[in-house]
């Protein structure tokens, strides 16, 4: 369903700002209820791409929201005057103002009374929002099914959006749209829309060249989104799409069949994937849900790009402290039944248990007998769990030493390399392993490597030159001929 969100700008929908009555991945988040002195939250209001920080409070029973942090996110200019306790307020050429504990809000056509005061908190100035958005020529809509305050213009797009602030080119970009793409979609030509706002190019798409782009009518487009009679081919998109519910949204561009799933359970996967509640049905209007969706999406991946961050940052130093590690060493050999041989070291402090168990199963026989049952020229030569008449030889699980398991393993995948075989199970290796032909970083962190090969390379690079085939079994890259693993000895 990951890969199906993703289509979400495919037809450059509209989307605006919600305000998210006790829902964490709103933008900001409020409640009903509560006390000034104990109900103020870190909230967030998404704008140009950025996270920005902003809190909310109940004062008088009423919710009230910081207002620089909104208006300066929709392009508008504010000034504080701390003599008269004044916010003015500068948008488009249209100045507004109010004071601290009035509710009267000053306009060019004259004084307009608000629902509740403002008020200054924490050097902040709060105030209810719909007086002042109105003056400002957007509108403020109540959701009370999702209990969401949506902030739109008059022209039915959003200025507070998850893209606003964003070109054309940028939104494309995060969305992998090529520049033709995004023509063939809106009928719009890119190298004159790229770097104008995103939300100005979706209010400037028509309905027709939408419908175009998506190999359809208008007609047909109305019909499955359930679109106004009103729309027309030169409609702008924003407008038209401004009621579409969840319901049609999924039939119409999510075509949930081809996933052997129903309208119904497409949107459980969503409402499960975005922790929506029950409130959230399939009437619910898609731009009510989207915000949700996108927001969520982008925390995700900012966690994530911070979390690999943080991660190269932590190899890094383990690679520096790496040679310390690689002091303490336990020989071993492995004697082939054609009697080449392979002399290496195995890296206790690097793998402890990855090397106890392949010591105890070497000095045990383990290995005796058994043979490099997959071979791959320039990658790697695998054995350790099938004899030579394919019969395979199990042993018992051990936990997966590697990154990608949660544990320090900065040892790298080079030439001459010993590593743990395994499934997609990380704590699936037991007896197999592998030794590199040549390096694969790729494996690096995904596989607990624990000791390597200091003398026989040449060993390896003959066996990985071996005639390999597709076995009776399906197994592939298995030699012709058997490599037989005569003995691994310790010490």
């Amino acid at each position: 369903m990951k890969k199906i969100i993703s289509l979400i700008l495919v037809v450059m929908l509209c989307m605006s700002v919600p305000v998210f009555a006790d829902k964490a991945a709103g933008d900001i988040v409020i409640s009903s209820t509560g006390d000034i002195s104990t109900t103020a939250v870190a909230t967030k209001l998404i704008s140009d791409n950025k996270i920005i920080d902003g809190e909310k409070i109940i004062f008088n029973d009423r919710t009230l929201i910081p207002v620089r942090k909104l208006l300066e996110s929709v392009g508008a200019l504010v000034d504080w005057d701390g003599d008269t306790r004044r916010v003015d307020l500068t948008r488009n050429g249209k100045t507004i103002s109010l004071h601290i504990d009035s509710d009267v809000l000053i306009t060019p056509s004259g004084e307009r009374k608000m629902d509740t005061t403002p008020i200054l908190w924490n050097d902040t100035t709060y105030a209810p929002i719909r007086a002042i958005a109105e003056e400002f020529g957007l509108t403020v809509d109540w959701d009370g099914g999702t209990k969401t305050v949506l902030i739109t213009s008059p022209e039915g797009c959003p200025y507070v959006d998850f893209y606003d602030g964003m070109t054309v080119a940028q939104a494309t970009e995060m969305v992998g749209m090529t520049p033709e793409e995004f023509t063939g979609r809106t009928g719009l030509d890119y190298e004159t829309y790229k770097d104008k706002l995103y939300v100005q190019a979706d209010n400037e798409a028509t309905s027709g060249a939408v419908a175009a782009g998506n190999g359809m009518s208008l007609e047909d487009l109305k019909t499955i989104l359930n679109l106004a009679d009103s729309v027309t081919e030169s409609t702008p998109w924003g407008v038209a799409v401004g009621g579409v519910s969840m319901g049609n949204y999924i039939n119409a561009f999510l075509n949930p069949a081809q996933y052997g799933m129903s309208v119904e359970q497409a949107f459980e996967q969503i409402k499960e994937a975005y922790n929506l509640g029950d409130e959230y049905t399939l009437d619910t209007k898609f731009r009510y849900v989207r915000v949700l969706i996108d927001t969520q999406d982008y925390l995700n991946s900012k966690a994530e790009a911070e979390a690999e961050q943080a991660l190269a940052e932590q190899k890094a130093k383990d690679l520096a402290a790496l040679p310390a590690l690689l002091e303490n060493t336990i020989g071993f050999t492995i004697t082939l039944e054609d009697g080449s041989v392979m002399k290496g070291v195995l890296y206790p402090d690097v793998a402890p248990k990855t090397v106890e168990n392949f010591v105890n199963l070497a000095k045990n026989h383990f290995y005796d007998g058994l043979i490099f049952h997959r071979v791959i020229d320039g990658f790697m030569i695998q054995g350790g769990g099938f004899d030579r008449n394919f019969n395979p030889k199990e042993a018992a699980p051990i936990q997966g030493e590697f990154y990608a398991n949660g544990i320090t393993n900065a040892l790298k995948h080079e030439k001459g390399v010993i590593s743990m075989a395994r499934t997609n199970d990380p704590n699936s290796a037991s007896s197999e392993f592998f030794i590199m032909d040549e390096a694969a970083q790729h494996l690096d962190g995904n596989y607990a490597a624990f000791g390597k090969i200091t003398k026989g390379l040449e060993v390896i690079e003959k066996i990985s030159a071996v005639q390999t085939e597709t076995n009776a079994l399906g197994y592939e890259n298995v030699p012709v001929k058997p490599v037989v693993i005569k003995s691994i000895t310790i010490g």
